[in-house]
């Protein structure tokens, strides 16, 4: 999903995207499988782990607030079950035949659906991350 002063990384999932796809028509005559592992929200250490730059725009101080004070309630209330996500990745390793694109989490099966209607998506960014009350 497009989460909010994250583009990068957003961006980045989407490059991975394509190269994943064009890698895997290159690699497929060797025998050589290539898999996308897709999760829909985990709860990570990423926000901890992340470097900010100490530069910040003062116009987006609300929106990072607003977005520190979800996620910080989504992880006291949801903890972080990550390990079903490592769980999918050896089971990928070990089949004989894999899916370009494995999904695995709440709501993940629901993220291609959304992107077809780009007004429901939006609006539900926006209620994820209580954006809708700014």
């Amino acid at each position: 999903m497009e989460t909010p002063t994250f583009g990068h990384y957003c961006a980045t999932k989407h490059a991975l995207e394509g190269y994943a796809k064009t890698l895997k028509h290159e690699v497929e005559p060797f025998g050589i499988q290539v898999a996308l592992v897709k999760p829909g929200e985990y709860y990570t250490k990423i926000f901890e782990n992340a470097r900010f730059s100490e530069n910040k725009i003062a116009d987006y101080e609300f929106l990072r607030e607003v977005l520190n004070e979800q996620v910080e309630a989504r992880i006291s209330a949801e903890g972080n079950n990550s390990v079903e996500v490592a769980e999918l990745m050896v089971k990928l390793v070990e089949a004989k035949q894999m899916k370009l694109h494995n999904r695995i989490g709440k709501f993940a099966s629901m993220i291609p659906i959304l992107h077809l209607f780009p007004g429901m998506l939006k609006k539900i960014v926006k209620k994820t991350y209580g954006l809708d009350k700014v």
